[in-house]
This record gives C-alpha cells, sequence and structure tokens, in this order.
C-alpha cells in the first residue's frame, strides 16, 4: 500500500493543483506547472532540433505530393524563364534550336539539385523563414495550466496506472524483505 500511495501521490504532486493556492503559510503548486518556463524551453529545444528542424521540413517538402507540387512550381517557372530568353535573338544565334531541350532538362535538374542539398536553398530558407525554437517556446510559455498540462501529459497519462502499480509491486516486495529480515530467525528457526 505504501508503494502504491507514494506513486500515487508523487503523480497528483506533480500536476495538482494547477494554480498556486495558499494553505496557511505554505503555497502549494503542481510541480509541472511550477516549472512552465522551463519544461516549455526543453520541450522547443527536443521539438526544434529533432523532429521539425529545416532538415526535417526540407525532406517533407520535396518528397512525395508535396515534391511534386513543388517540382512542378520550379519546371513551370524554368520554362517560362527559359521561353523568354528563346524569344531573345541573342539567344537565338547561340543556342541552336535542339539544344535547348537537354539546356532546359540540364538546367531544371541542377535548380532541383541545389533546392534540396543540405545547405541549399531551401535549409537556408527555413532555418531563416521559420523559427520553431522561438515560436514553440513564446508559445508554449503563454499557455493557460490546462491547456499546458493537455499539450504533453496526454502522452503518458494513459500509463500511470502501471506506475503506481510498479511503486505498489515494489512495495510489497520492499515490505516482504524488510519482514524477512526483522523476523527471519523467528520463522526459520
Amino acid at each position: 500500500m505504501v508503494g502504491y500511495l507514494t506513486n500515487w501521490l508523487a503523480i497528483k504532486l506533480i500536476f495538482e493543483p494547477a494554480e498556486p493556492k495558499k494553505v496557511g503559510p505554505f503555497v502549494l503548486h503542481g510541480l509541472f506547472h511550477k516549472r512552465q518556463a522551463g519544461v516549455a524551453k526543453q520541450f522547443a529545444e527536443l521539438v526544434s532540433n529533432d523532429i521539425l528542424n529545416p532538415d526535417t521540413i526540407v525532406a517533407k517538402m520535396i518528397e512525395g505530393e508535396q515534391g511534386v507540387i513543388l517540382f512542378g512550381i520550379v519546371e513551370k517557372r524554368v520554362d517560362e524563364l527559359l521561353e523568354k530568353y528563346r524569344q531573345h535573338p541573342m539567344a537565338k544565334t547561340a543556342i541552336p534550336e535542339d539544344e535547348w531541350p537537354t539546356l532546359r532538362n540540364e538546367l531544371f535538374q541542377r535548380i532541383r539539385d541545389q533546392l534540396a542539398a543540405p545547405g541549399g536553398f531551401l535549409h537556408t530558407f527555413t532555418s531563416r523563414a521559420v523559427n520553431v525554437y522561438g515560436q514553440l517556446l513564446d508559445r508554449m510559455t503563454e499557455l493557460d495550466s490546462e491547456s499546458f498540462e493537455g499539450v504533453l501529459r496526454p502522452a503518458f497519462q494513459k500509463d500511470e496506472w502501471k506506475l503506481i502499480l510498479a511503486g505498489a509491486a515494489l512495495g510489497t516486495g520492499a515490505g516482504f524483505l524488510q519482514v524477512i529480515f526483522l523476523f527471519g530467525d523467528a520463522v526459520t528457526g
């Protein structure tokens, strides 16, 4: 019972009360909520470094249906640009008509490679245009207690009962060992 109750109480102390409550000379405040700024900072670091970094954003942009759309736009713009230059008298004399398709394909492939390359345009653009860390930190810090808890607690809330039962099992084992240690001679003797 002691292990069960201590783990149950520990979970309660972590999350409750969500808002500070004064009880006599003490101020009760759930440790999770009390450390909202620090938790928000660590969460923002984790998400911005491991999940929503420029590499993963660019990979999502260039793969699958999104990649088809993106490179379709690029191809359309390359074709428009080449058509414009193709009409220029100097371009007509410098590049034979039968070389334009090869030029177009080579140019498009170079642009495609440069857009997606690490350190290329898309990586540079996403790292400058999207401040995932700053936006997450600001928004997580500004959340009210209920919303803040709602962002992170559901990830492990369904498994809290396992933690409480593990405490009960460990408490039972520790109690059993205490009984053996204290009364072992009387039981075996």
